[in-house]
């Protein structure tokens, strides 16, 4: 099985290769899409060396592509870039809404305390 996440340069990315090195043996290849290189080329190699110590036997790779991450998968991750993403961490467009009430995903996800 081959999985691609994009907005694999994210601080997150290693936390998920924990995960699925411990609970996933089934994945073959684990591909990191992102376009600031700068950011793969430091998450890219930790998550490797998390999933080799779990001795995990995945290929993980990384790559600015999202045609050669995309090709083949068979399952796709989206990391949304940016504080967005957690709930009570709020982004200005966020912000604007949050004083004119919550909307959206803010009603449902409500800052855990």
């Amino acid at each position: 099985m081959k999985l691609t996440v994009i907005g694999g340069g994210s601080t997150y990315t290693p936390e998920l290769a924990d995960g699925i090195g411990r609970l996933l043996p089934s994945l073959a290849e684990l591909v990191l899409v992102d376009p600031d290189a700068e950011r793969l080329a430091a998450v890219g190699p930790v998550s490797a060396r998390i999933m080799a110590a779990h001795g995990h036997p995945a290929r993980v790779r990384w790559t600015g592509s999202l045609d050669d991450g995309a090709d083949g998968a068979d399952a796709i991750l989206f990391r949304l870039p940016g504080s967005a993403t957690r709930p009570g961490h709020w982004t200005a467009a966020a912000s604007a809404r949050r004083r004119r009430g919550r909307a959206g995903w803010q009603r449902r996800f409500a800052p855990c305390p």
